[in-house]
């Protein structure tokens, strides 16, 4: 049996490893992170609570998914609940839940896998964790003015698709 600071910190350790670009580690991060999960549930509380603000979203969407594993293969019924009054507090209760569509569907699922099991959800609106989403869309319109702010001309022809040149380059 593994002491409960052992696991906060192996359960931190392969979190932080859901960030690196490196694909198999990733995967592999997330596979062990949910099997660690899977009979110690109450912490995923504890990772919410650390990592619910991280812009990553490498991390967040893989320790969503980690966790959806877990209690897909959980067997205790009230952990499962817990675990889902969780995620609706950090990612439907603003009524506003995340636009990343895997994040947003993982939190989704483990609240509909609750309501499967029979448990009852008290103070949870299924309404706001099922479609239509009121999210705010992250991308900012940008102008033609502005875009041409960043045109520049390359064998004299005129290019607008690489802004980080200043306004006003010329290649050669």
């Amino acid at each position: 049996k593994v002491e409960e600071d052992r696991a906060k910190l192996c359960c931190t350790m392969l979190t932080w490893l859901l960030a690196t670009t490196h694909r198999p580690i990733r995967d592999r991060a997330t596979k062990s992170l949910s099997s660690f999960l899977r009979p110690r549930l109450h912490l995923a509380e504890y990772l919410l609570d650390k990592f619910h603000s991280t812009d990553d979203l490498y991390i967040l969407e893989r320790l969503m998914a980690a966790i959806y594993g877990a209690v897909l293969l959980s067997t205790d019924r009230a952990k499962v609940r817990n675990v889902a009054h969780v995620v609706y507090k950090y990612f439907f209760d603003q009524k506003s839940p995340p636009v990343h569509i895997l994040m947003r569907d993982y939190a989704k699922g483990i609240i509909e896998f609750a309501t499967t099991l029979g448990e009852k959800l008290e103070n949870i609106s299924l309404a706001s964790v099922r479609p239509p989403y009121k999210s705010e869309w992250s991308v900012k319109y940008i102008s033609e003015a502005q875009l041409e702010k960043y045109s520049y001309l390359r064998n004299g022809h005129l290019c607008k698709d690489d802004i980080t040149l200043s306004a006003g380059s010329e290649w050669t």
